[in-house]
């Protein structure tokens, strides 16, 4: 949505675009298969990995995600219907930088 505006509002020429996009793309991929040689079993963790997945999982941390995401769901709500259209409401920010 950044380039909303269409292919010829972008501040590059298309063709570097494209091209920079293919390259994040091929460099990721190359990183990633340099990097990650063998697959690894889920029991031969380090204790902090351990630990970091446990966090993760954890039920609290799943209620709070849900309640931060339909918190910040209602408010984006409310901005949009309920928001005076000014450039200062926070849906367009939303919007723009998060759809």
């Amino acid at each position: 949505m950044h380039g909303i505006g269409g292919r010829q509002d972008l501040p590059l020429p298309f063709e570097l675009v494209v091209a920079g996009a293919a390259t994040a793309v091929i460099a990721s991929f190359l990183v990633l298969s340099l990097a990650w040689r063998a697959a690894r079993p889920a029991g031969s963790g380090l204790l902090l990995g351990e630990m970091v997945t446990r966090i993760v999982d954890s039920a609290g941390l799943r209620w709070t995600v849900r309640v931060v995401g339909l918190s910040v769901a209602l408010f984006m709500g409310m901005a949009l219907f309920f928001g005076k259209d000014l450039l200062i409401n926070p849906i367009f920010g939303f919007i723009y930088v998060w759809v």
